[in-house]
């Protein structure tokens, strides 16, 4: 028998079916992952906005979905913390994530008419109304 034959069977690492970093024992989520997993769970997203969460997490990362910048995943208090956006009020069927700033900073806009909540759709998204320069400022954290 050879002495450099290695007979121990060493059992490949599993990785996170969403980020590929190492999972936990029995998971299928790495610990960032199943916390997200977690949070949408308790939201009762439907699992067709869960997939389309997850797809977009898989092609980009953990960005937000409307400025493309990096978003906090630790840190609860921090602006970039990674939050769930309802494009239309109270309806689970199109959610995207989105840092808490963005998410907070239009949430209480209204209809200026009827003092209801501006529906939103692909077409009319709330930041459209906010000029590019004010949105700029706002992602680099400058504050007026």
């Amino acid at each position: 028998m050879p002495k450099n034959l290695d007979l121990t069977l060493q059992k490949p690492i599993p990785s996170c079916c969403i980020c590929t970093k190492p999972v936990n024992y029995g998971s299928k989520y790495c610990p960032t992952c199943a916390y997200i997993n977690y949070r949408m769970k308790i939201r009762r997203f439907p699992n067709k906005t869960r997939n389309a969460i997850w797809d977009f997490i898989k092609k980009y990362g953990y960005i937000c979905y409307y400025t493309k910048t990096p978003l906090e995943l630790k840190e609860i208090e921090s602006p970039w913390y990674l939050e769930f956006d309802h494009w239309i009020p109270c309806d689970n069927s199109k959610v995207v994530i989105t840092s808490r700033l963005i998410n907070q900073t239009f949430h209480p806009l209204r209809h200026p008419k009827n003092d209801q909540p501006v529906a939103s759709s692909a077409g009319t998204r709330f930041f459209q109304l906010i000029p590019n320069i004010v949105l700029t400022a706002m992602i680099h954290g400058i504050v007026f």
